[in-house]
């Protein structure tokens, strides 16, 4: 199974999150090159994150017309156009735009990829594959930000800034080398379910003939999420939180470590030594979700990440900086891929591309809260209280997924 999803799926999510990965390092201190505030920097920083705010249901809309392919090849096609021409302006409405156009192609390519795990894979084994799912985006945020820092300080930021729209651009090579056949783990494979909750695999006799379950039969996408409303605004707001404080993350440890005087190849360093943790821990989330439930990854994940953000604030070395950042990332290695299997695990199997689109839209709210919780919280008391806070959304976040949420392996 994990074979037949590397170059469907894991490729261009390890490709996209690497160009992603490459801009950590590079975009904060680039901002802050041009003399802009701390709040500006964020504002920009968090225009991806509406571009995948707003973007999320136009693109499971797209998805349902064009299918989850073309959606992944228009995705990358905007990361890698604003990217390059990134550098090329200093206007920061401009740089605003880019940003949000970039956001835009992230979230379709991490909703056409879920999607197709969702469709292709049975849930009892859902969460490993979402788990090197989040292990592929891992990879990719552990070569970026040291490809990204070391091309700044070979060359200069443009070039980083460039690079990043080639690398995300790789992502088209299983598409033009010859796409193969889809993995073998087809709908027959799993047991039949009466649970209108649990989601279907994919079975492209069904999706071919038109039947209950295709693309064609199912309900428009507003009247899919209005159906399941209450559903979605208990599945969506813990991966909201949680993308809150990711995303949050690449705005405040970058900054930490610079304030510690950290050059930008060293302030990769520290970026990649947290994520290396990651890559270390990924297959544990899958092991623990498949075998034991989702809560057993996602409630000590989120704790230990906590943890990691107050001593990351406490911290006034690059020492220090460093370890709170290897403890961020051991606690996000061990929660990889269990916002992604939590949504899949709630989706219903009639709507399945429409209620995840509707997931996405809520967690990718949370990349827009983010990067401005860390800027206005900085500007406003100080750059350490913005990891408090960061953590403390994490706890909040626990509360909601397990008071209103609970287990949802057997869903």
């Amino acid at each position: 199974m994990l074979l037949d999803l590397t170059a469907p799926v894991y490729w261009p999510i390890f490709t996209t999150s690497a160009s992603m990965g490459m801009l950590i390092p590079v975009l904060p201190l680039y901002l802050r090159d041009l003399d802009l505030s701390f709040t500006s920097v964020s504002v920009i920083l968090a225009a991806a994150g509406l571009g995948g705010l707003l973007g999320g249901l136009p693109a499971g809309s797209v998805m349902g017309r064009i299918g989850a392919e073309a959606l992944l090849a228009l995705s990358v096609a905007a990361m890698v156009v604003t990217s390059v021409v990134f550098p090329v302006t200093t206007l920061v409405l401009v740089l605003i735009a880019f940003r949000f156009v970039y956001g835009l192609g992230s979230v379709g390519v991490y909703l056409s990829r879920q999607t197709f795990v969702t469709e292709e894979v049975v849930s009892s084994m859902r969460g490993t594959a979402m788990s090197f799912t989040g292990g592929a985006l891992r990879l990719g945020v552990l070569v970026g930000p040291l490809l990204g820092g070391a091309l700044t300080d070979w060359w200069n930021y443009s070039v980083a800034l460039i690079g990043a729209g080639v690398v995300a651009g790789l992502g088209w090579l299983p598409a033009v080398l010859q796409h193969p056949s889809r993995p073998a783990t087809p709908s027959t494979s799993s047991p039949p379910s009466n649970n209108a909750e649990t989601p279907a695999t994919y079975d492209p006799a069904t999706v071919a003939s038109g039947a209950p379950g295709s693309r064609d039969d199912q309900p428009g996408l507003l009247r899919a999420l209005w159906r399941y409303k209450k559903l979605l605004l208990r599945g969506g707001m813990g991966p909201m939180l949680a993308l809150t404080v990711r995303d949050g993350r690449f705005v405040v440890l970058p900054l930490v470590a610079a304030e510690a005087g950290l050059s930008p190849g060293a302030v990769g360093v520290v970026v990649a030594i947290g994520t290396a943790a990651d890559l270390c821990c990924f297959p544990l989330s899958g092991i623990l979700m498949d075998r034991f439930g989702r809560l057993f990854a996602i409630v000590p994940a989120f704790l230990l990440m906590a943890v990691g953000f107050l001593l990351l604030g406490a911290s006034s070395t690059s020492v220090v900086v460093a370890i709170a950042g290897v403890v961020i990332g051991i606690g996000n290695g061990i929660g990889a891929g269990t916002m992604l299997t939590l949504g899949s695990d709630l989706a219903p199997a009639d709507t399945t591309g429409h209620f995840l689109a509707g997931i996405t839209t809520m967690s990718h709210t949370g990349r827009l809260i983010g990067p401005l919780v860390v800027g206005m919280t900085a500007d406003a008391v100080g750059l350490s209280w913005s990891s408090i806070v960061l953590g403390g959304i994490l706890v909040v976040a626990v509360a909601w997924i397990v008071l209103l949420v609970g287990e949802t392996a057997n869903r």
